[in-house]
């Protein structure tokens, strides 16, 4: 659905950094779109925190985008992707569902 308002920014500038290896932390690479842990800093490293229009009024937010802010048409995403699998594999027949974590456009 589009809105007449604009996404509204609420943080910049700041850093996903993993809890138990506080040395690794997510960017966005320039050459595919898609999420990596790396040590070394860069701009590609920074985020943007906006809140999407057309929310109910005096309800708490619950609809965000995570821009990155050195490519400000990236956003995370999140999916669920189910494989599912044929007799045929040694695992036999099944599925299985995970979250994939990745950019959008």
């Amino acid at each position: 659905k589009c809105y007449q308002e604009n996404n509204e920014l609420i943080a910049t500038h700041f850093t996903f950094r993993n809890a138990r290896w506080t040395d690794y932390h997510l960017y966005i690479s320039r050459y595919v779109d898609d999420l990596f842990v790396t040590r070394s800093q860069s701009s590609q490293d920074y985020f943007s925190l906006y809140s999407l229009p057309g929310q109910s009024a005096g309800a708490p937010r619950s609809e965000f985008l995570i821009a990155s802010e050195r490519w400000p048409n990236n956003v995370i995403s999140m999916y669920e992707q189910t494989d599912c699998y044929d007799s045929d594999r040694s695992r036999g027949y099944g599925c299985t569902s995970s979250y994939v974590a990745g950019t959008s456009r």
